[in-house]
């Protein structure tokens, strides 16, 4: 993927009309992936007890992230201010797991320890405490709220059950949806892109002890989630990370996910809905005058809604987003 479309799925930045001759930033979107997970299946020797969660590595990912948004738009740009503030920094999740523990690891990185709330000056301390007895560390002398100065956020996840969640790709979003699916797999592309990848699939299934049979490409896409998985914990890999098969399994899972989540226009049309109608709301708002005081609005998301961003600006690559992009 090259850097300016990464940029571009980083931060979309927005310049308000008004403000365009002094180039005064007034509002910023960041759409992220979530970081590092565990697969979702499990294929190898490499048994995983869980399913589609965080790693340590997607924790670190996400907070790393989160102290390089930090040293631009509040140590450089002055944009944000050094401690969190409710009412100018608005944050959103799908509701997963792995996307909600990537955006507090990330917020970590932008508000870190020290910035949180402190206690009222000269505030007595036995206000703190419970109206119980209780044996616990004693923390009299700790000037903040919560220890080491951590700042406890609020993340919206859109888990109401009116609320459809914008960018997803599941088929309970339209009936429709399902029907478009399946027809995938009766299309000329299909068997175009089964036919390009079968030495692929061939190679897979001999290392797996499998049947080539039992593979298309679109399952052999799901054996290397698998496989990038393990890469990312360390874990030993059935297949060498520098080999022509690994290079190979990894163009066949972008090409494999693409085509499985937007082969057909009408599945672009009817996912990208929900997730542009709340972005450009967010730029409407600013320009009505709603709620000026926000800044930044952060979205913890998946690969498939930045790639969903990237086709419709007809910018895809064939490429989905990495982990912690």
């Amino acid at each position: 993927m090259s850097q300016g479309i990464s940029i571009l799925l980083l931060l979309i930045s927005y310049l308000l009309a008004a403000a365009l001759a002094e180039k005064q930033l007034e509002m910023v979107l960041e759409i992220y992936r979530h970081g590092a997970r565990s697969p979702l299946s499990n294929i190898t020797e490499n048994k995983w007890s869980t399913r589609g969660q965080l790693t340590e590595i997607g924790m670190k990912q996400s907070f790393i992230r989160g102290s390089i948004i930090r040293n631009e738009y509040v140590n450089k740009l002055k944009f944000l201010d050094p401690q969190y503030d409710i009412d100018k920094v608005r944050l959103r999740s799908t509701d997963r797991d792995r996307t909600l523990m990537s955006a507090y690891s990330n917020l970590l990185g932008l508000f870190p320890l020290g910035t949180g709330p402190k206690l009222p000056e000269g505030i007595d301390l036995k206000l703190t405490k419970p109206p119980i007895s209780l044996s616990v560390d004693d923390l009299s002398n700790e000037k903040f709220a919560l220890p080491y100065g951590y700042q406890p956020v609020t993340i919206l996840t859109g888990a109401d059950e009116d609320e459809l969640p914008w960018g997803a790709t599941e088929d309970f979003i339209c009936p429709k949806m399902k029907e478009y699916h399946a027809a995938l797999y009766k299309t000329p592309d299909y068997k175009m892109i089964q036919a390009a990848f079968e030495p692929t699939v061939r190679s897979l299934a001999a290392v797996l002890g499998r049947k080539p049979e039992e593979f298309d490409f679109i399952q052999a896409a799901k054996v290397y989630d698998v496989l990038i998985a393990d890469r990312y914990q360390n874990n030993k890999s059935i297949i060498k990370y520098d080999s022509p098969l690994w290079r190979n399994l990894s163009i066949l899972a972008d090409v494999a996910l693409t085509f499985e989540k937007f082969g057909e226009k009408k599945l672009i049309d009817y996912t990208s809905t929900p997730l542009f109608t709340e972005l450009f709301s967010k730029i409407d708002e600013k320009e009505e005058g709603i709620n000026p005081q926000v800044k930044w609005h952060e979205f913890s998301a998946h690969d498939t809604n930045l790639l969903l961003i990237l086709n419709v600006l007809n910018q895809s690559i064939f490429t989905f987003p990495k982990f912690n992009l």
